[in-house]
């Protein structure tokens, strides 16, 4: 990992130092996130195509919950969030209609797969911790990169 930051004023304004900054708290997350994963046992395996199953295990791995989490019925904050988390990205890149994603995560009905999309949204636009969560999980699942537990 190098630093680059200029010390001349005319180059280095606040603003470069917290791109740099933020630049190397993404490249920490994401060793943490392949330590994480190493650690618990997990094998990186490059799927043949991504489906449901795929986005719940990539989200929940990221958020470090059990993939049955999703299921339960609870209103707590992390399982919500991941749950609606995987179900937008259900929606946008596995293509899948809302009631087969509602279905497979949690068995809820198509309308709470269309208020997680909205939810996800809101927070996006609003939050630029939550924003940069989900544009990591993006790169993850678009990259192709497939976690699977093997315990």
């Amino acid at each position: 990992m190098e630093l680059k930051i200029s010390l001349n004023k005319n180059f280095c304004t606040p603003k470069d130092v917290a791109i740099v900054i933020w630049e190397n708290m993404m490249l920490s997350k994401e060793l943490e996130f392949v330590y994480q994963t190493i650690k618990i046992g997990t094998e990186i395996i490059k799927p043949k195509e991504i489906n449901i199953e795929y986005v719940s295990k990539v989200v929940c791995e990221y958020f470090s919950i059990p993939v049955e989490s999703l299921q339960l019925k609870t209103r707590k904050r992390e399982i919500v969030q991941a749950r609606q988390i995987a179900m937008m990205f259900s929606h946008r890149i596995v293509k899948k209609g809302t009631a087969e994603i509602g279905r497979e995560i949690g068995d809820k009905d198509h309308a709470t797969v269309l208020h997680a999309c909205k939810t996800v949204d809101n927070l996006y636009q609003t939050d630029r911790r939550f924003r940069n969560q989900i544009d990591e999980l993006e790169a993850i699942l678009k990259s192709h990169k497939k976690l699977i537990v093997t315990n």
